[in-house]
């Protein structure tokens, strides 16, 4: 039998535990709806395809990404996602201006987070 003081240490682990489980779970799920602009939107987006789609080369465009994630069945506004995508590329590699839509990229980014 537990004597009370291991009992309260055990419980206090416990508290300890669900409580840093659940700051987990809030702070991840707080990177998909506190994005400031284009790049931290495609940075979660990139975080997530990383963690679905374990194939993804090192130099992947963004294009092979989303190729590979509508390859899963992810529910998506695919048009909206390209255009997106089309934009904050014309921005990365051709100086173009910062996209200030990017929740196409978010939503999937949100799907891929959501799915098995």
């Amino acid at each position: 039998m537990l004597d009370a003081v291991t009992g309260v240490t055990l419980a206090a682990a416990d508290v300890a535990l669900y409580a840093a489980l659940g700051y987990q779970v809030f702070r991840s799920r707080k990177d998909l709806y506190r994005v400031e602009g284009a790049k931290q939107a495609f940075s979660v987006l990139e975080k997530e395809l990383r963690r679905k789609v374990t194939t993804l080369p090192l130099g992947f465009t963004w294009k092979e990404a989303v190729g590979e994630a509508r390859k899963l069945g992810v529910p998506a506004d695919w048009p909206e996602v390209g255009r997106e995508v089309e934009a904050y590329e014309a921005f990365r590699y051709g100086g173009g201006r910062e996209p200030v839509e990017f929740s196409g990229v978010l939503t999937l980014a949100r799907e891929l987070r959501g799915t098995k």
